[in-house]
């Protein structure tokens, strides 16, 4: 029988040629024959992290460290259980891992640099710019070391400083391709969106973006006539990325395409009311389609506004464009009430999705929101799907009625948009879908906001019943959030005034008070 030493160098021999499922199951056998083999766990933890399975690439990491007191092992052991932890969103559990390392062996750059990543997203942008400025003084001539001050840069708002990082890393290592992806989001976010979409083809070269694109047998799309041909449209990136550009369909079609519209299965429904004829199918379906014709091409949903070469003015913005399609769930009635007037019906969602690498920028706490809460004749509905123990304390506290449990689709979330007055979100897929719905919403921004909203401004080309709320500082949500409910609360003085007025809909009220309100602010 093999022992442990010898199916470990035979798994490694397997992963050597690619055949990383084989030699995990090697790693498995040797450590049935020795539990405490280090190597093994070492290895297998690395498998783990290549196959994108975080969580036992981190269980296989802390099994290893339990097995060495060598300082210079377990500092490596530690930088891969940090970077396992990254990848896993967790990023206090991270930050604890590369500190632990760098107390082993102090000064490491490699360490060091995971460690200012990881702080940058956490938001503690001050301290890792020390960091990463003292692991560039180490290394000035790699190019991820110019990079990583480039995002920290970036998250402080420093936008012309961060572009002369991202320069130096590309001028260092001219394929690099998130360093031009960065690049790009900068000069979108600052207004020059054909540079800005030019230099974001690099994106395809990513190899996150490689790793979550298919590997389809048709041509990219790059221009070429579409009369009689059927294109796949992917969706390639967020859920709210989906909804906001799928208006690009009907443009396809008149330029005489037969559409194919590839989604998540949440929005296959909402997707289908989409004007014209595409067919939309899940991620999930198999191509081609055994039914209908072949397909000629195939594009990246995003690719859209660099292929039409949008600006702000040419931004394809028929409002509504979607609708809610089938049976109408009911909205349940308000539990609050305050004077004759029916309570302002106002749907809210306080946090982005916890996947998302820009989760703790764009979102809130709950318990911020109390100055929203407490408005008078205002009953707020929440159309959050993650609820921690403490937001639902807080939910029943403030009689908002949770709508959580009927939110399986975004076609049922759709429908009770359209039962509401309006919607106070964060940035995420509901702001792009009450957009598309035409409804009356507020999107709260953080300071560096995403490059579609740009960098000042209230109103955006996307969407016109959308009014932007800005953070006007990092990690200031208070101001932000006082403002809009001074915006709500406005809403409600003015409806309740001009309700009296017979013949006088609450829909032509807000339409008109919207109106009222962006020409006061612009």
């Amino acid at each position: 029988m093999a022992t442990a030493d010898q199916l470990n160098e035979q798994a490694i021999a397997q992963a050597q040629q690619g055949q990383m499922v084989v030699a995990i199951a090697q790693w498995h056998q040797a450590l049935q024959q020795n539990p405490r083999h280090l190597s093994s766990w070492q290895n297998l933890a690395i498998a783990q992290y290549k196959l994108r399975d975080f969580p036992k690439a981190i269980q296989a990491n802390r099994q290893a460290l339990e097995l060495t007191d060598d300082p210079e092992v377990q500092a490596n052991l530690l930088l891969n259980l940090g970077a396992a932890l990254t990848k896993n969103k967790d990023l206090d559990g991270a930050i604890a891992s590369y500190q632990k390392a760098l107390h082993l062996k102090p000064n490491w750059f490699p360490a060091q640099r995971n460690l200012g990543n990881a702080l940058t997203g956490t938001g503690e942008v001050l301290t890792a710019e020390v960091l990463l400025r003292r692991v560039l003084d180490q290394a000035p001539n790699d190019a991820e070391n110019h990079h990583a001050l480039g995002n920290v840069l970036w998250a402080q708002a420093r936008y012309e400083d961060a572009l002369v990082c991202y320069q130096q890393a590309i001028a260092l290592k001219p394929d690099f391709a998130e360093a031009h992806c960065n690049r790009a989001l900068i000069k979108l976010l600052r207004g020059d969106w054909l540079g800005g979409g030019a230099d974001y083809e690099w994106r395809l070269r990513c190899p996150e973006m490689v790793r979550v694109l298919p590997s389809l047998p048709f041509n990219l799309w790059q221009g070429e006539p579409l009369f009689g041909k059927t294109i796949l449209l992917y969706g390639d990136l967020g859920l709210g990325d989906c909804l906001q550009f799928m208006r690009y369909v009907p443009l396809l079609e008149q330029q005489g395409a037969r559409v194919i519209l590839q989604l998540p299965k949440s929005l296959l429904a909402i997707a289908q009311t989409l004007p014209g004829t595409a067919q939309v199918i899940s991620k999930q379906d198999a191509l081609p389609l055994p039914t209908g014709p072949a397909i000629d091409y195939w594009c990246p949903l995003f690719r859209m506004v660099y292929q039409f070469r949008t600006t702000p003015i040419t931004i394809p913005a028929t409002i509504p464009y979607l609708q809610a399609p089938g049976d109408r769930p009911p909205l349940p009635p308000p539990i609050k009430s305050n004077g004759s007037n029916a309570p302002l019906k106002l749907g809210i969602v306080w946090t982005s999705g916890v996947f998302s690498d820009t989760y703790r920028q764009r979102s809130t706490q709950l318990h911020q929101w109390q100055p929203v809460a407490e408005l008078p004749n205002v009953q707020l509905y929440s159309l959050q799907k993650e609820r921690s123990p403490e937001d639902q304390t807080q939910l029943n506290q403030w009689q908002i009625i949770d709508l959580a449990d009927f939110l399986t689709n975004f076609a049922v979330t759709a429908h009770f948009i359209n039962q509401l007055d309006a919607v106070v979100t964060v940035d995420t897929a509901v702001a792009h879908l009450a957009g598309a719905l035409g409804k009356l919403v507020y999107v709260l921004l953080p300071h560096v906001p995403d490059w579609r909203w740009q960098l000042s401004g209230s109103t955006t080309p996307w969407y016109p019943t959308m009014m932007l709320v800005r953070q006007p500082a990092l990690n200031h949500w208070e101001p932000a959030i006082a403002q809009l409910a001074q915006l709500v609360q406005e809403i409600v003085g003015r409806r309740d005034c001009l309700l009296v007025r017979r013949g006088t809909s609450v829909e032509d009220v807000l339409g008109r008070f919207f109106t009222l309100i962006l020409n006061r602010i612009e």
